[in-house]
């Protein structure tokens, strides 16, 4: 984003991103951001990761914009310096980029007896961390349960789950939801 970090405040906390990992707060930063005619001063938490986007516009921004997002619209409504309602739109095809890029994970045999044996991995991790984890789940094959067959002398309480329903309940059945090819 071409901007000097020398105005950022050091923070120590971490940040869930999308995939689930954590990463940590490099700092906060104040910056204007300008939309559509309206400039507001935001702040925002610097993390040092690769993203197919520059900042996230979360709710900070939606409160100090006094936006209206619609995640199912992929927009939001707001009130321009004129009165006037402005919508931004967000950009499909990207969106849908980013969608695919999320999935972009493949499989790698660590047993190459047994290919249930398989790890996961994402294509956001570089390569020397993708060889690092091979490595170490290699090295380690033995530690790992692969199934609950695995987990011999630990309670199967453990690794099963329960619905706590009320059996005099009648269950509801939601709408059909219909979702798009991609």
């Amino acid at each position: 984003m071409q901007i000097s970090l020398s105005d950022m405040k050091p923070l120590a906390r971490s940040l869930t991103g999308f995939n689930g990992s954590s990463e940590m707060v490099l700092g906060t930063i104040l910056l204007r951001v300008h939309a559509q005619g309206v400039t507001k001063t935001i702040k925002f938490s610097v993390v040092d990761v690769r993203t197919p986007y520059n900042a996230i516009l979360g709710t900070p921004w939606i409160h100090a914009m006094k936006a209206i997002p619609s995640t199912y619209h992929q927009c939001a409504k707001l009130l321009g310096n004129d009165g006037r309602v402005i919508t931004l739109r967000g950009d499909q095809a990207a969106a849908g980029d980013l969608l695919i890029a999320e999935e972009e994970i493949f499989e790698i045999i660590i047993d190459e007896h047994d290919p249930s044996k398989t790890v996961r991995v994402g294509t956001y991790l570089s390569d020397e961390t993708k060889d690092q984890i091979i490595a170490f789940m290699k090295e380690n094959i033995s530690t790992f349960a692969w199934s609950t067959n695995d987990m011999k002398g630990i309670d199967p309480n453990i690794t099963t789950h329960e619905l706590n329903v009320d059996p005099t309940f009648k269950p509801v059945r939601q709408k059909r939801r219909k979702l798009g090819p991609k």
